[in-house]
């Protein structure tokens, strides 16, 4: 009991000068003068005036000086030395007699608790300073005032207590700085693990050697037992490096992994050379290739894909890089975006393999409306002629909105501003937000295109990272809308505000929503999502070497020191995006070109690693993988983690195998191919389009002459989701520009269809009327471009489809499903989707082409398993310009979300062709 008294008061009062030496000293001497405790007699040595008096007025200078922000972390800086080496002296004299062994074990083991507790203290403190109020800051120094008496006095009066309290807060210190450490190894990839355990081990080490020392000093160990902390008659052996280590399963993992040494791709390793580890369980590498690009070549030649769909596929192979250019047109300016622009060229023509995928896209795009396309030349040119493409710090501002914020919130006369301070941070923010909504899309979009690794070459400038302001949110306040006063005296609900075009109500909403974003924590996560996805961005700072971030004008710069901490925000965001991802920065550097030449080579060559994960569990979460290379000496990137399925998705994995598996039943295999298609749906698209085959112009109706029967005809549908990012720009309509084309590319058709204001979708059918082109059996592609009334973006999306024979006049064929809802009851609107989830308010509406006029319909509702449900389904036959069509309609009300089908029978004597029409019910 002894010795566990010795050793709380030893590491009490230590860890008490970490914090505050003179406080600690001070307590000491009066508690030996006083006589407050029993104490042994070398506690005497505190009992001194000029000790004490000495003690009590440096106390009182640190208790002053702890409470000015900044002044206390310069005290603390002054004291890294002094803390450390007086907790040591305090150790030896509350020690006492001792060999010179137990005397220096002792004084490190003082040492190493007081400058532990020290730089606890001080790195709080300096964290603290950042917050622009000085209460936390008193409110820290006083509770370290009250800790350290507190303290002292149990070690005083209850050591054993004392020893306690100290050994569960040296615990949670190590945790605290094991996980900074592993965040800073994170941070600047530094591979060691062992590294990351640095301050446990050593707290340990010496708490442990001077428990053996305090030990050996109260007398020798009991007969038979072993001294603490020592293996009897063994040596120590040094701790060995922990390998990062891999795991398999009957899930199949592949792992894309570059391997450079000083900065030159290494491509002589074998699958030896490897480790891989999931969740730190070492896995076997089942396959290994070894992936050259050979870049260049004519980019006419190359097979570019026909469709978007085919795109997609193309860009899932394993052996083809992905890589999609991100224009950020609100983080650049137009200098900036014409100084780029040959270097971009240029990158493209060497990157790209004949079997590599770039797609474009830009802050106002969706991540899923990009288009995948191995013709760079495509791309190039679009660069070359798209010009000065950069919005940042233009004069003019052609966006509505932004033009609504500057007429809101209009300068102060004499202030020298074109754009007020408020409108101005308005804007940013706003197109900050745009940028990272559409960098937080793409990257989830990339995570579920395939598991290999995705390259995001992102041109831009930087960020600020706004934070909450209450300064934007107090600059004016915001009028709710209600009843007004307008200027000729009379009552008015229109606010009165609202002038030139410019909505001070929706500015007022704007603004205090601006002013509470947090875009540096979202970056953040936006960062850990494209690790997840296996995303690495390879950031480009088209402005090269910068000295200031402001333009000179057409508002003031701001103070030199600002200017100066905006731009290093700036980069510091692009550095980030490139270290946490594994990518390359361009930056820093007027020599663009040969940036971008660092990043076509470390991309050139790289390993494909697969191997089986042993953890089966289908329980959706995250497996981090680390991969080793036992060569020293050689640099490591490779795919961090992957998203176990779960349960849900292994049965949707297995029903699109089921489906494209042959199955005894045709019809079985029919409707398994039929709920499968509905995989493929986007749930958010700016833009929808289907095209269906069918037929019209029915046997006997008199149109062209004397028909052999019915001809076929293609329907096309787009519609656009007005809620969607982007949806907004189509508010006025717009136009619809149709293509036809052959499977070998020969035209057929093209023509244009008007988008009318207020609604969301175009239809129309081809051939339009008798005079068009009929159409022969084959394969078409149908492309469509559909731009909004104004600036917005255009939506383009490809299909094609299958035109089956003319089946003449005695057979009965039809054609495929059209998908209609209704929002109200029997009599309400019909309205016609290309989007195939419904939600349990509405009605649907399927109906298909008849090739002749069928004698009856039936129809009935199946789950996604083929089983019939017991709903009513409403039939009947509809004629409907120069078209017979088989209609069901069903309330959706009764059904819980998920898959389901119609499946509509149409009969004509003993004939019967039945037609499947899945759906989905979401929440």
């Amino acid at each position: 009991m002894e010795l566990l008294a010795g050793l709380g008061r030893t590491l009490g009062f230590s860890f008490a000068a970490g914090i505050n030496l003179y406080a600690t000293v001070a307590l000491l001497g009066l508690a030996s003068r006083f006589g407050w405790v029993a104490l042994p007699p070398q506690y005497k040595a505190f009992d001194h005036d000029w000790i004490i008096y000495t003690a009590v007025a440096l106390y009182l200078v640190e208790f002053l000086a702890d409470k000015i922000p900044w002044v206390d972390t310069i005290w603390d800086t002054l004291h890294t030395f002094i803390r450390p080496v007086g907790g040591a002296l305090i150790a030896i004299t509350t020690l006492g007699e001792a060999s010179p062994a137990v005397t220096a074990l002792t004084a490190l083991l003082g040492g190493v608790v007081a400058g532990s507790t020290h730089v606890t203290k001080a790195g709080a403190r300096a964290v603290a300073n950042t917050s622009p109020e000085p209460f936390s800051n008193w409110l820290l120094s006083l509770g370290e005032d009250a800790f350290v008496v507190g303290l002292g006095l149990i070690a005083l009066k209850y050591p054993v207590a004392a020893l306690l309290v100290v050994a569960v807060l040296l615990g949670l210190m190590a945790l605290f700085a094991a996980a900074i450490i592993r965040g800073f190894r994170r941070r600047f990839r530094r591979r060691s693990p062992a590294v990351s355990n640095l301050a446990a081990c050593t707290l340990l080490a010496v708490g442990l050697g001077a428990s053996q020392a305090l030990w050996a000093q109260s007398g020798p160990p009991p007969q038979g037992g072993t001294a603490p902390g020592a293996a009897a008659g063994q040596p120590q052996t040094p701790p060995q490096e922990q390998r990062p280590i891999f795991r398999g399963a009957a899930n199949f993992v592949r792992v894309d992994v570059f391997a450079t040494k000083n900065g030159v791709p290494v491509d002589d390793l074998t699958a030896d050379d490897f480790e891989v580890a999931e969740d730190g369980d070492l896995q076997k590498v089942e396959t290994f290739e070894l992936v050259k690009i050979q870049a260049g070549g004519d980019p006419i030649s190359r097979v570019e894909p026909r469709t978007v769909r085919e795109s997609r596929e193309m860009a899932a192979d394993p052996r083809a890089r992905v890589f999609v250019l991100f224009l950020d047109t609100y983080h650049v300016g137009q200098g900036s975006a014409v100084n780029v622009r040959r270097p971009l060229i240029n990158m493209l023509n060497r990157l790209a393999g004949p079997e590599d995928m770039i797609a474009l896209m830009t802050p106002d795009m969706a991540a899923s409306d990009i288009t995948f396309t191995r013709r760079t030349d495509k791309l190039a040119d679009l660069i070359d002629r798209a010009g000065f493409w950069g919005q940042r710090n233009e004069l003019i501002k052609k966006d509505p909105i932004d033009q609504m914020y500057e007429q809101c919130y209009p300068p102060e006369p004499g202030s020298g501003r074109v754009t007020s301070v408020v409108a101005e941070e308005m804007i940013q923010r706003r197109r900050e937000k745009a940028t990272l909504d559409a960098l937080e899309e793409l990257v989830f979009y990339l995570g579920g295109l395939r598991e290999e690794r995705k390259g995001i070459l992102l041109v831009s400038e930087g960020w600020l990272l706004f934070r909450p302001s209450r300064a934007l949110a107090e600059s004016s306040q915001p009028r709710r809308p209600g009843v007004y006063v307008g200027p000729d005296g009379r009552i008015t609900t229109a606010d009165p505000r609202n002038y030139a075009g410019a909505d001070t109500s929706r500015c007022d909403q704007d603004r205090m929503a601006l002013a509470g974003i947090d875009n540096s924590r979202r970056y953040l996560d936006i960062l850990r999502v494209a690790n997840r996805s296996n995303a690495s961005f390879y950031p480009i700072e088209p402005r090269g070497l910068v000295v200031f971030d402001s333009d000179m004008g057409p508002n003031p710069p701001p103070p030199v020191n600002v200017d100066f901490d905006m731009l290093r925000q700036r980069h510091e965001t692009l550095k980030t995006a490139a270290l946490d991802t594994d990518g390359i920065a361009v930056m820093d550097s007027n020599d663009i070109n040969a940036g971008l030449q660092r990043v076509v080579t470390d991309l050139s060559t790289y390993y494909l690693l697969g191997y089986s994960s042993t953890n089966a569990k289908a329980d959706g979460r995250y497996r981090t993988i680390r991969v080793r290379v036992k060569r020293p000496g050689i640099d490591v990137r490779a795919r961090k983690g992957y998203q176990a399925p779960t349960v849900e998705e292994v049965a949707k994995r297995a029903a699109l195998a089921a489906a494209a598996a042959p199955a005894a039943d045709p019809e079985a295999a029919a409707v398994g191919r039929a709920v499968a298609s509905l995989e493929g749906m986007r749930a958010a698209a700016v833009f929808r389009l289907t095209v269906n085959a069918g037929w019209w112009m029915p046997a006997g109706e008199p149109v062209k002459g004397a028909p052999q029967g019915a001809e076929p005809a293609l329907w096309v549908l787009g519609e656009v989701d007005p809620k969607a990012r982007g949806g907004e720009d189509w508010v006025n309509g717009g136009e619809a520009d149709i293509a036809l084309t052959t499977d070998s590319g020969t035209t057929i058709v093209r023509y244009t269809v008007p988008i009318p204001a207020g609604t969301n979708r175009f239809q129309s059918r081809f051939p339009r009327s008798a005079d068009d082109v009929w159409l022969d059996p084959g394969t078409y592609v149908l492309r469509v471009r559909a731009k909004p009334a104004g600036s917005g973006i255009p939506a383009t999306d490809t299909s094609r489809v299958e035109v089956p024979p003319a089946p003449g006049t005695t057979k009965l064929v039809m054609g495929q499903a059209a998908y209609s809802r209704r929002f109200g009851g029997p009599n309400s609107e019909e309205l016609p989707t290309a989007d195939r989830r419904f939600r349990r308010t509405e009605r649907l509406v399927v109906q298909a082409s008849a090739s002749m006029a069928p004698d009856a319909v039936t129809a009935e509702l199946l789950d996604r398993s083929g089983k019939p449900l017991p709903l009513p389904v409403t039939t009947s036959i509809v004629d409907r310009d120069f078209v017979r069509w088989a209609r069901a309609e069903l309330v959706l009300a009764p059904l819980a979300p998920g898959d389901y089908l119609l499946r509509i029978a149409s009969k004509r004597g003993d004939e019967q062709v039945v037609t499947l029409a899945p759906f989905r019910i979401i929440p």
